[in-house]
């Protein structure tokens, strides 16, 4: 079901800033394989690991734009992605950030007869660092566009900065108090946080 209902979402989505969907493929392992278009960069976070040194402010707020635009298309579908971490964004031949990885992500408000497996996912987040408080509640853990928001004001803090949210603290379990406490990432002692970048990224949370 999560499989039909990630192909059935991804193959309606036409959007620059979103990898294109070709199709499906078996016998590469034990289960379906997902094809799309090659992204020759890799993942943001393999991408920030690698050409971080060389990229201005002006590169970082490219990326960080490429990710304002997706998300507010899908959001105008309307649709929630659910799982939004820099190893679900891709980067092109152009250094351009495309989403990918809809397996969270769910189809929101009425549906005609048929479609309605493209609803909501229940599951828990598949990471930590990148995730909404509220996506660790015992009751009710669904996501949500303002969920989604959360982990783009985390995304923004890494393209900024370089470094994943909670980057001082290694165990994920740890990070899950910190959100269920109500804490949120510091403000790093970094240069190229400005005072208007940090409203920005708390604008988010």
């Amino acid at each position: 079901q999560s499989l039909r209902r990630e192909l059935g979402i991804w193959k309606r989505l036409d959007h620059p800033n979103i990898v294109p969907f070709l199709g499906t493929a078996f016998g590469f392992g034990p289960h379906t394989s997902l094809i799309s278009v090659w992204m020759c960069n890799g993942t943001l976070q393999s991408f920030l690991e690698v050409r971080g040194s060389s990229l201005t402010i002006t590169d970082r707020f490219h990326l960080a734009s490429f990710l304002h635009s997706v998300l507010a298309a899908l959001h105008a579908f309307p649709m929630i992605h659910g799982d939004l971490t820099s190893n679900n964004i891709l980067i092109d031949e152009h250094s351009r950030a495309r989403l990918v990885d809809f397996g969270f992500a769910s189809v929101i408000g009425d549906l005609p007869d048929g479609l309605e497996y493209l609803q909501r996912s229940t599951q828990r987040p598949g990471t930590t660092r990148w995730a909404a408080p509220e996506r660790f509640k015992v009751d009710d853990f669904r996501p949500t566009t303002k969920s989604d928001i959360y982990s783009l004001g985390c995304i923004m803090l890494q393209v900024l900065t370089g470094r994943v949210p909670w980057s001082e603290i290694k165990d994920s379990m740890m990070v899950a108090l910190q959100l269920l406490r109500g804490e949120n990432p510091a403000r790093p002692p970094s240069p190229v946080i400005e005072d208007e970048h940090w409203t920005l990224i708390e604008q988010c949370w």
